[in-house]
């Protein structure tokens, strides 16, 4: 398994509580591993946004494992 990890590193200035932030990687990366088979890959994407005048730590986690069958997406 392949993990990649992309992050805009201009912009990472800033002050986040680590043990949330570990945790909640920890859970999304764990998940991902979970699903994704031999041969597949886990991406982490992290950057900044900055709305309305508040930033915002933008955290996404993305697998090629197999993903929600259709008939359980609505839940």
């Amino acid at each position: 398994i392949t993990l990649r990890i992309e992050t805009d590193p201009d912009q990472f200035t800033g002050y986040f509580d680590v043990d949330i932030l570990e945790k909640a990687l920890y859970n999304l990366i764990a998940n991902a591993l979970r699903f994704t088979g031999d041969g597949g890959s886990i991406t982490v994407r992290c950057r900044l946004l900055d709305t309305a005048g508040a930033t915002q730590l933008y955290l996404e986690v993305g697998d090629t494992g197999i993903g929600i069958p259709p008939e359980h997406l609505s839940h």
